[in-house]
C-alpha cells in the first residue's frame, strides 16, 4: 500500500495552513482543527479575539479546497442537514490554491435563502455550492456581526428558559432530549439515559450525572460545573465551550468526545477512558493543565498541544 500524499491531500493540509494563517496571524484568533483523518462533518472551531481576549464568541466550520480554477464544490445532502442543526454559527471556508485565496459561506443564511427560492435542490443527494465571497478585512466585520447576532439570540432564549420550571419526568419521555438553555442546577439525572440529547446552552451546575448515557450529547457551551459525572458515558459528545471546572468525570467514558474550548480547571479525569482523539481535543481546551489525570495522561496531553495534523490510527468510536 502507497504512503505517499496524494495531490488533494496536500491540497487539504495547505488550506488548514492558508486559514491559520489568515485568522491566527492576522487577527490572533485561535482556529482548532479536527484531524483530517477523522471525518466528523465538521473541521474545527474558530475562537474570536478582541484585543488579546477572547470574548466568549466563537463559530463552527467546514473547510473545502481546490488545486483548479473552479469556486464550486459539491456537498452531500446528509452534511447539510447536520449543519442546519448546528447550535453555533456555522460557516463554509474555500480555499483556491490557483489563485491562492479563501472564500466563506453563512451556511445559515445559505441554507433558509435556498430553503425560500429552491426548495427542490434540498432534496438533492448531493447540493453544488458556488463560492463568491472572498475572505478579508470587510468579510471579517460580517463573520463577527453574524457570530455575535446568532449567540445574542442564544442568550436571550437561555435567559427566557432560565425562569422557567424545568420537569425532568417532561424531558426523559421525548424521544430525543432538547433542552437548549434550560436550567437543571442540582437536579439528579443519575443513571438516566441522555443519548442524543441537544442541551447547548444548558445550565448542569452541580446536577448529578453519574453513570448516565451521554452518547453522542451536543452540549457546546453547557455549564456542567461542580456537577457528578463519574462513570458516565460520554463517546462521541461534543462539549466543546463547555464549563468543567471542579467537575468530577472520574472513570467517564470519553472516547471520541471534543473538548475544544472547554474550561477544564480544577476537573477531576482520574480513572476515566480515552482515546488519542479525545485527548487532542483537551491539549485544544482552557486550563486542562489545572485538571487532575491518572499518572502519563497530562503529558500526553501537553505532547499533542502543538500537533494541528495527528494521525489518530485507533480511535475507539463506536457508539454500542
Amino acid at each position: 500500500m502507497s504512503t505517499k500524499k496524494t495531490l488533494q491531500q496536500q491540497i487539504s493540509r495547505d488550506s488548514v495552513t492558508a486559514l491559520k494563517y489568515f485568522f491566527e496571524v492576522g487577527y490572533e484568533w485561535i482556529v482548532s482543527t479536527i484531524p483530517q483523518e477523522d471525518d466528523f462533518g465538521t473541521d474545527g472551531q474558530i475562537l474570536i479575539f478582541e484585543n488579546g481576549s477572547y470574548n466568549q464568541q466563537k463559530l463552527d466550520f467546514q473547510l473545502k479546497s481546490t488545486g483548479t480554477a473552479t469556486h464550486e464544490v459539491s456537498i452531500d445532502r446528509e452534511h447539510l442537514d447536520m449543519w442546519r442543526m448546528s447550535g453555533s454559527p456555522f460557516f463554509l471556508f474555500f480555499w483556491n490554491k490557483s489563485e491562492n485565496k479563501i472564500y466563506f459561506l453563512n451556511f445559515h443564511d445559505y441554507y433558509d435563502t435556498l430553503s425560500r427560492i429552491n426548495p427542490e435542490k434540498l432534496q438533492q443527494e448531493n447540493i453544488l455550492i458556488e463560492f463568491i465571497e472572498e475572505l478579508d478585512n470587510r468579510s471579517i466585520e460580517d463573520i463577527k456581526r453574524t457570530v455575535y447576532k446568532y449567540n445574542e439570540i442564544a442568550v436571550q432564549a437561555i435567559h427566557e428558559h432560565q425562569n422557567k420550571t424545568a420537569h425532568i419526568e417532561n424531558f426523559l419521555r421525548q424521544g430525543r432530549i432538547i433542552a437548549m438553555g434550560y436550567s437543571f442546577a442540582g437536579y439528579n439525572f443519575k443513571k438516566q439515559s441522555l443519548r442524543g440529547a441537544v442541551l447547548m446552552g444548558a445550565n448542569f451546575e452541580k446536577a448529578i450525572l453519574s453513570n448516565s448515557d451521554m452518547r453522542r450529547v451536543s452540549a457546546m457551551g453547557t455549564n456542567f460545573n461542580g456537577a457528578n459525572l463519574r462513570g458516565s458515558d460520554l463517546r462521541g459528545a461534543s462539549v466543546m465551550g463547555a464549563y468543567f471546572e471542579n467537575t468530577g468525570i472520574q472513570e467517564a467514558k470519553l472516547e471520541g468526545a471534543m473538548f475544544m474550548g472547554a474550561f477544564l480547571s480544577e476537573a477531576d479525569f482520574r480513572g476515566a477512558s480515552f482515546d488519542e482523539l479525545s485527548l487532542w481535543s483537551i491539549s485544544q481546551a482552557f486550563d486542562f493543565e489545572k485538571a487532575k489525570f491518572d499518572d502519563g495522561v497530562l503529558e500526553k496531553i501537553q505532547s499533542l498541544t502543538k500537533i494541528n495534523n495527528y494521525s489518530f490510527k485507533d480511535t475507539a468510536l463506536t457508539q454500542n
